[in-house]
């Protein structure tokens, strides 16, 4: 989201934030009045409300049209271009619609057009602005990018500040222009990724320049690597990236503040941050109790927030130092940013170290670990909750705080074994989430389960609660791949409720379709999420086989209020409704109950 003249202080920050604002006056950021087209507006997507169509609606080929302004608009050409939203206006598909996006064309970048490239875009090269009717195919990779992976992965420079550099000075920047075709690469039908592919990987394999930008390259492809289910890939190049970064001095403040461009200090910040984020996403994946960054002593501030970012209102940047004394009771917010590194900090602390802990020491660790991730969930503020803001712009990165915290509360509650096994084989090997001995007043237990599981179970909760953020309108291509893992998790707390809840629950099955559906839509562009989908998919087939064939046709209503209570639009769950982790004995943490093993599974 970016900030505009009509943003309220409450929008902007907190109530009782007062943090100084710092090169604002220094920047030539184009501050955009909040409008947004009527496509774009009734989907509660962002839009750049460009005149006469938004780059949205031209990506997506589709009539782009205005509603009138109830409060004016001065400038009369500007108003002269919006419609009246009674009926979309008439397009000639002979006119080419105006799309002014500097040309990137200088470098040698391999485009293959292999199918007819939206209206606005043509095969034209050349070294200057292009002609305001026209775009080329390196212009169009560069806008999938940005409206389809930055808002997720928020670290480059925005769009036109990074134009702008390349275009006074390209060189530095060679590198880093091949990985973001490449994976605009990945949101369009028209160009094929083929040789774009092979073009940054190749460049990845050689020399490169010791720059933020190399390192910001590197991170791109890690993720865009891990992705597409190259996982040697991306743990090289995030490697290559991390200890770039280190021995470029990234984790000092030093490093930013010699920067003397508030959108590159910022970038430099966001950079580091990034690196640890990803690398400590790894090291859940992969079991690790550590990464190149979790003992590394940073002083480099945190983050601000992307509307702050993309106006060039950016703030005074606040210090780690400073956040660790904050006052509990205090009503100052924070970024998003800065939720997200806490929650990585956390989990740091407490959850990668797990795998080596000693039996006596582990459960009490779990109990301390979950209550700071609820704490931590509790504690958002109010108004960042909501997730989608009043233009209708998704807060991608408190989204996916969220979503690795949920992912986290039920990975803690899985055996430790748990992680070299596939869906399938885990859930043959019995119930992997016990009910813990006591109820909630709001949710019995179900006198039907045929084991001693509850519903509101911490992990079905975490679940219900992962599925649950895509009603934010988040569009699931846009999901990042390197917290996919995530769904999978959310998936394996379902299916064991499916699987040993005893009884029926449509809810349940809508839930899980439409789990299937992000995953379906996620796996159009990243092949790690097609491959969970066939995987769950191919579980709950032959777990629907089962049933019918053993009649279980009862139905558990106990189940369907749970999950509708958990499924209110428009808020996160109440605070009241989280509940802390199921006492385990030392032996159940490390082992499976005796399964059922004749479920055709």
């Amino acid at each position: 989201m970016e900030l505009t003249p009509n943003t309220s202080p409450r929008e902007a920050n907190s109530p009782g934030d007062t943090q100084q604002r710092a090169g604002a006056a220094k920047s030539k950021a184009t501050i955009r009045a909040s409008l947004a087209c009527v496509p774009c507006r009734s989907k509660h997507v962002k839009c750049d409300s460009a005149l006469p169509t938004c780059l949205r609606c031209r990506l997506e080929e589709k009539t782009c049209y205005y509603a009138k302004s109830r409060r004016g608009i001065r400038d009369a050409k500007k108003r002269s271009l919006i419609n009246d939203p009674i009926a979309p206006p008439s397009a000639s598909p002979d006119t080419p619609v105006s799309f002014p996006s500097p040309e990137v064309a200088s470098f040698d970048i391999p485009i293959h057009v292999v199918d007819k490239l939206p209206c606005g875009w043509s095969l034209a090269r050349s070294s200057h602005l292009p002609d305001l009717n026209t775009a080329s195919p390196t212009s169009l990779l560069f806008d999938l990018y940005f409206t389809n992976f930055h808002d997720t992965h928020p670290w480059l420079l925005p769009r036109n500040q990074l134009l702008s550099r390349i275009r006074s000075d390209p060189e530095p920047f060679h590198f880093l222009t091949s990985c973001i075709t490449y994976v605009g690469s990945l949101f369009s039908n028209a160009v094929s990724s083929e040789e774009l592919r092979e073009k940054a990987f190749s460049l990845a394999s050689g020399s490169l320049p010791m720059t933020c930008w190399t390192v910001q390259g590197l991170l791109v492809l890690s993720v865009a690597a891990f992705g597409e289910g190259r996982l040697d890939l991306s743990a090289g190049w995030m490697d290559a990236a991390t200890q770039m970064a280190l021995d470029l001095g990234m984790q000092d403040k030093s490093f930013a503040d010699a920067a003397g461009d508030p959108f590159v200090a910022e970038s430099s910040r966001r950079t580091y941050w990034a690196l640890y984020w990803q690398g400590n996403m790894r090291a859940m994946r992969e079991d690790s109790p550590a990464f190149m960054l979790s003992g590394v002593v940073a002083t480099t501030e945190l983050p601000c927030e992307e509307w702050e970012y993309q106006s060039g209102e950016i703030p005074q940047p606040l210090s780690l130092k400073k956040y660790n004394a904050r006052d509990p009771m205090d009503e100052t917010s924070h970024s998003s940013w800065t939720y997200l590194i806490d929650l990585c900090r956390l989990s740091t602390e407490l959850i990668l170290p797990m795998p080596t802990l000693p039996p006596g020491l582990l459960s009490n660790t779990i109990d301390r670990a979950d209550s700071r991730l609820v704490s931590w969930l509790i504690n958002l503020p109010k108004w960042k909750q909501q997730l989608v803001d009043s233009g209708g712009a998704v807060d991608m990165v408190l989204f996916h705080a969220m979503a690795y915290a949920y992912s986290l509360r039920i990975k803690m509650q899985l055996p430790m074994e748990a992680s070299g096994f596939g869906i399938r084989d885990l859930l043959t090997l019995g119930p992997l989430f016990k009910a813990r001995d006591m109820t909630l007043p709001r949710m019995p237990r179900c006198s039907s389960s045929t084991y001693p599981w509850l519903e509101c179970s911490t992990a079905l909760q975490a679940g219900l609660s992962t599925i649950g953020l895509f009603n934010f309108s988040l569009p699931p291509a846009r999901y990042s791949p390197a917290c996919i893992i995530g769904l999978r998790r959310a998936a394996l707390a379902l299916l064991d409720a499916r699987m040993y809840g005893g009884s029926d629950s449509p809810a349940l099955r809508e839930k899980l379709d439409l789990l299937l559906g992000v995953l379906k839509v996620a796996g159009e562009m990243w092949p790690i999420a097609r491959s969970i989908g066939n995987e769950v998919s191919e579980v709950l087939r032959e777990l629907n086989v089962t049933n019918n064939r053993d009649s279980v046709t009862q139905l558990n209503s106990c189940m369907d209020a749970f999950i509708t209570d958990m499924s209110t639009p428009a808020v996160a769950p109440d605070p009241g409704m989280f509940s802390f982790p199921e006492p385990r004995t030392v032996e159940e943490m490390f082992n499976w109950s005796t399964g059922i093993m004749n479920m055709g599974l």
